[in-house]
């Protein structure tokens, strides 16, 4: 049946009108960045960016500390941190408004690159040990931890469930 593949593409096409209209515009514009980055990254235009404490720390590169979390390493890390963006960022959107959210993104980025390059700053003291200043990191993932922390404290919700299980 010809008109098969047709269906099957109106409804895949009405399926993302559907999600881009109901993106609130914060998450959208974080999803659209994140996967702008990783085309210019993987036609080489943008270098990828990984966040190495040492270099933070001992050579003064400080811009890793808030573009590190918008580079990802393939397209697999990309698709599951974006799909997981939309998914938390719409929810907290929804609740505490498009600004509030894009300021959160922002201030995460920069504080859990922070956290990362003084935990490593501290167990490179306690073990006597560089090895722990060139743990790179790189990936939105940071901040979606704190956007399910920012969603659990701000849902009404009286339970949670975890991996479906109340």
């Amino acid at each position: 049946n010809s008109s098969q593949p047709e269906e099957e593409s109106e409804r895949s096409q009405s399926r993302i009108s559907e999600l881009l209209s109901n993106t609130p515009p914060a998450t959208l514009f974080t999803i659209f960045l994140c996967t702008v980055v990783f085309v210019l990254q993987s036609f080489a235009i943008l270098p990828t960016v990984t966040l190495c404490p040492y270099n933070v720390v001992y050579l003064g590169e400080w811009y890793p500390l808030l573009s590190s979390g918008l580079s990802h390493a393939d397209f697999v890390h990309l698709a599951m941190n974006m799909m997981s963006a939309a998914a938390l960022g719409a929810t907290v959107e929804r609740i505490v408004g498009s600004l509030a959210l894009s300021a959160a993104v922002t201030w995460s980025l920069v504080l859990t690159s922070c956290v990362h390059v003084a935990c490593s700053a501290l167990a490179s003291a306690l073990l006597r040990s560089e090895a722990p200043m060139h743990a790179r990191s790189l990936g939105f993932s940071a901040v979606l931890f704190h956007l399910a922390t920012l969603e659990a404290s701000v849902d009404v919700r009286p339970t949670r469930a975890v991996f479906g299980m109340a």
